[in-house]
């Protein structure tokens, strides 16, 4: 929310910047009288620019034609609007305002359904089974939050952002039986990315509420095709599985010095029909320019799930591949990456993670490892 809100109607130059001991106010008119209740000196002697001089300066940013915000960023927020000449009326400014202001938004609301439309159809097309093999939805929300920190603002924290594009490359282990031992996949990077919300292709991450010590977030995810049938003699024949759309909850608690990471997810479109919970703690450093991020963690998955990634059916089932109904399972996991932002727009991002398969998963017939090793690389560019 807005601490103070008040107008004037003098413009010394589109771009002043004024430093430590300038008086950004030149001028008192009624509005501001009306609106504060006195003059610039009633508010403890200082204007809300002055009393944030210390550590910020003030510039002004154009808004629309004819129209300018002056902004500082502190614990509390105070902008100043200003006319483009004194002779511009100040009745209709604010509703010209409000009207540029959510008109904005509704283009970046527009522009972000096209994104999920095309991501999804991105995905579809280029994608192949190892992408199935995926950083968890807490590893990807702190390499968002490296790559593209961002600072508060109670006016945009969902809809100003930025956009990322840039592609990824990963190479992963094969466990399936008789398949070829690497998978390697190549994709290109698009997302929008905001304090609040982010929409890509690594998913959808929306922050409903949050604090400095932890936050609550609603999940969406695709989920590819574990395997191709055609990829190995022992798959050939068996139930082709379909893309599966997940939606859920995350969190994140603060904890000594990293975060506790938590998802569950579970299926919309009935391609497996169970569900997932993700528990990992992450470790934060750097050197350097390089910035680390340590951890693993422990994934739960249903009956449906591994029964989706490993089962055979009776109906499936021949001489060198029996009927297999697995239980639930859980999944341990190992994670690393690694950040460097070449410029302040560019980085390099690369990820490595190993996952080891409990006996649901060795004891099916299509399954050779007990291990997936997975290792990748992207190149971002944030604008």
């Amino acid at each position: 929310m807005l601490s103070r809100f008040f107008v004037t109607d003098t413009l010394t130059d589109p771009f002043p910047v004024s430093r430590a001991g300038r008086n950004c106010q030149s001028s008192v008119n009624p509005v501001f009288k009306k609106m504060t209740g006195g003059t610039p000196g009633a508010n403890r002697g200082k204007m809300p620019c002055d009393q944030v001089f210390e550590a910020y300066e003030c510039a002004f940013v154009p808004l629309m034609d004819g129209l300018y915000v002056q902004g500082y960023k502190t614990g509390r927020r105070a902008f100043r609007i200003r006319a483009k000449s004194r002779h511009q009326p100040h009745k209709g400014m604010f509703r010209h305002m409000v009207s540029y202001f959510w008109t904005r938004r509704l283009g970046c609301m527009m522009v972000l359904g096209g994104l999920v439309i095309s991501t999804t159809a991105i995905i579809m097309a280029l994608s192949s089974d190892a992408y199935a093999q995926s950083a968890t939805p807490g590893q990807k929300e702190i390499i968002r939050e490296q790559v593209n920190p961002q600072t508060e603002d109670a006016l945009k924290p969902w809809l100003g952002g930025d956009w990322q594009i840039g592609v990824l490359g990963r190479v992963s282990s094969n466990p399936y039986r008789g398949a070829d031992n690497t998978d390697l996949t190549g994709l290109p990077m698009l997302a929008y990315d905001a304090e609040r919300l982010h929409v890509g292709i690594d998913g959808i991450n929306a922050k409903v509420w949050e604090n400095k010590f932890g936050s609550v977030s609603l999940l969406g995810n695709l989920r590819m095709e574990p395997f191709d049938p055609d990829d190995s003699p022992y798959l050939k024949g068996l139930e082709d599985r379909d893309m599966a759309f997940e939606a859920g909850l995350g969190g994140s608690l603060r904890l000594w010095r990293g975060e506790v990471k938590a998802s569950y997810l579970t299926d919309l479109n009935d391609a497996y029909g169970g569900h997932e919970i993700d528990v990992g703690y992450y470790i934060p450093t750097n050197w350097d320019r390089f910035n680390f991020n340590i951890g693993g963690g422990v994934t739960w998955q249903s009956e449906e799930l591994v029964d989706y990634n490993v089962g055979v059916k009776r109906s499936e089932a021949r001489s060198d591949r029996g009927f297999y109904a697995p239980d639930a399972a859980f999944v341990p996991h190992l994670d690393f990456s690694v950040i460097y932002p070449v410029t302040e727009s560019f980085a390099v991002i690369g990820t490595s993670d190993v996952r080891f398969l409990p006996d649901e998963y060795t004891d099916s017939s299509i399954i050779e490892d007990d291990y997936v090793i997975s290792a990748g690389l992207v190149l971002v560019y944030t604008f």
